[in-house]
């Protein structure tokens, strides 16, 4: 089971060629995000348009609001794992251990080791500190 990280799946959503090739490699039936990294993915995206509605221009924010139309497309197709009570368990234990990560992050953490799932992600500095979480790195 793999999980992509939100600075993965952005860059995939965004058709970044080489990132979207290795995203295409993993089988489609082990492709997961985390319900936080589609929170995440979804904000900016309605941020984008708050930021697009400011500036008055018309094809700025069609747009904006195609990438968020294409975002909920791609974000359809893939298996969300869920913030459950396991992976708040792992989080309220990890936060109490002082595991020093962003809110978000660990919480994406916590919902990879309760489903048993590796997590794609390119920030290894922070994931490196989070016990038994599995992490493959791509830069």
């Amino acid at each position: 089971m793999t999980t992509f990280d939100t600075d993965i799946l952005s860059l995939v959503l965004l058709g970044h060629a080489s990132y979207t090739q290795e995203f295409e490699a993993v089988p489609v039936g082990q492709r997961f995000v985390t319900i936080v990294n589609c929170e995440e993915v979804l904000r900016g995206r309605l941020h984008a348009i708050r930021s697009a509605e400011t500036t008055k221009k018309a094809d700025l924010l069609m747009m904006k609001y195609e990438l968020l139309h294409s975002s909920l497309d791609q974000l359809g197709k893939l298996q969300v794992l869920s913030y459950n009570q396991l992976a708040h368990g792992l989080f309220t234990q990890w936060r109490a251990a002082k595991v020093r990560i962003g809110t978000q992050d660990l919480r994406i953490a916590a919902i990879c080791v309760a489903h048993d799932a590796t997590l794609v992600s390119r920030n290894q500095r922070d994931f490196d500190k989070v016990p038994e979480l599995k992490l493959s790195v791509w830069n």
